[in-house]
C-alpha cells in the first residue's frame, strides 16, 4: 500500500512542478510584452471626430496566453487527482472518482460521508475540510475550489485575461493616460481631445481575470502562484498524514 501511495504523491508533485513552469512562462511572456514602447500605439482618426490609439502588439503572446494559464490550472487540478487516487487504489472500489471539489461545504461533507476513501482512511475528512477547504462558501479556501472551476471552463474554452496597461506615457488633452483594460489582442484608447503619444514612454504590462467571473479582476500571475501554492500544501498534508 506503501508504494501505491509513493507513486500518487510523486505524481501530484510532477504535476505541480509543472504547473510552476507554466506560470514562469507566462511570468515571461508578461515580462517581455512589457516595456514596449508606448510609440508602438498608432493613432487613427474616427468618423465622429474622435482619435483612437490601437496597439496590436501582443501578436503570439495574445494567443498563448490564455493557454499558459489554462495548462498550469489543468496541472494543479490533476494534481489533486493523484492524491485522491492514490488512496482510492488501495480500496476494493472499481471507479476512478476525482478530488472532491464543491461549491458548498454541505455537498462537500456529503460526497466525503459516501467515498470509500473515507471508509478507508477516516482522517481524510478532517484534512479535507478543516485544511484544504476546497469549497467556496462558509469558509471555504476560494482559491483552491476556483482551480476546478477554471479547469471545466479551459476544458471547453480559452481562459482570456483581461490586460491591464498601468504606465504608458500618453496623453490626451494634456492628462497622462495611467490605466486601460482590455481583452485579446487590441486595445483602443478612445477620447474626443487629441491624442499624444510619447517617443520615449514604454508600456508596462499585467494580465488579470476576466470580470464577472469567479476571482474577476484579480491579478492572474500571482492568483496562480496562490494556487500552486495552496496545492503544494495540499500534497505535503496528504505525505504527512498517509506515508
Amino acid at each position: 500500500m506503501q508504494l501505491i501511495l509513493q507513486n500518487g504523491f510523486t505524481g501530484a508533485t510532477l504535476k505541480v512542478e509543472r504547473a510552476y513552469s507554466h506560470i514562469n512562462e507566462l511570468n515571461r511572456t508578461v515580462r517581455q510584452l512589457s516595456g514596449i514602447p508606448a510609440n508602438a500605439l498608432t493613432i487613427t482618426k474616427q468618423p465622429d471626430g474622435s482619435e483612437t490609439a490601437q496597439f496590436t502588439s501582443l501578436g503570439e503572446a495574445g494567443r498563448l496566453m490564455p493557454l499558459m494559464i489554462g495548462d498550469a490550472i489543468h496541472n494543479l487540478r490533476s494534481a489533486f487527482d493523484h492524491l485522491w487516487l492514490a488512496l482510492h487504489r488501495t480500496t476494493s472500489d472499481t471507479r476512478k472518482p476525482s478530488f472532491p471539489f464543491h461549491k458548498t461545504r454541505e455537498n462537500l461533507v456529503d460526497a466525503l460521508t459516501k467515498s470509500p476513501v473515507k471508509a478507508a482512511f477516516p482522517n481524510v475528512e478532517r484534512l479535507i475540510l478543516n485544511k484544504i477547504k476546497p469549497h467556496r462558501d462558509a469558509g471555504g479556501n476560494e482559491a483552491v475550489w476556483a482551480i476546478t472551476h477554471f479547469d471545466n471552463i479551459d476544458k471547453h474554452n480559452l481562459i482570456i485575461p483581461v490586460v491591464q496597461v498601468h504606465k504608458a506615457t500618453i496623453r490626451i488633452g494634456g492628462m497622462q493616460f495611467t490605466n486601460c483594460s482590455f481583452s485579446g489582442n487590441t486595445v483602443d484608447f478612445a477620447s474626443n481631445a487629441p491624442l499624444k503619444i510619447e517617443d520615449d514612454g514604454h508600456i508596462t504590462i499585467e494580465i488579470a481575470l476576466p470580470k464577472g467571473d469567479v476571482l474577476g479582476g484579480q491579478p492572474v500571475l500571482p492568483t496562480l502562484l496562490n494556487m500552486a501554492q495552496a496545492t503544494g500544501k495540499a500534497v505535503q498534508l496528504f505525505r504527512e498524514e498517509f506515508l
